[in-house]
C-alpha cells in the first residue's frame, strides 16, 4: 500500500505554487484579449454592427441560427 501511495505522489501531485502561477497567467491573457478586442465590441455585441441574417432572406436562402 506504502508503494502505491509514493506512485501517486510522485505523479499525481502537483505544487500550489506553480498552479497559482499558471492562474495567473491565464487570468493576463484573457483580459489581454479582451483589451485587444474592446474596440470592436460594438461591432459584434450591438444592433450596429454585423447582421447577416437580415439581409436577403427569401424561402431559397439559407437560414442563419444565433
Amino acid at each position: 500500500m506504502n508503494h502505491i501511495r509514493q506512485i501517486r505522489d510522485r505523479y499525481f501531485s502537483v505544487d500550489v505554487r506553480t498552479l497559482a502561477l499558471f492562474r495567473i497567467f491565464i487570468g493576463l491573457l484573457a483580459f489581454s484579449d479582451i483589451f485587444r478586442r474592446y474596440g470592436m465590441v460594438d461591432i459584434f455585441y450591438s444592433t450596429k454592427g454585423l447582421r447577416i441574417h437580415t439581409s436577403n432572406v427569401t424561402e431559397y436562402s439559407t437560414r442563419y441560427f444565433s
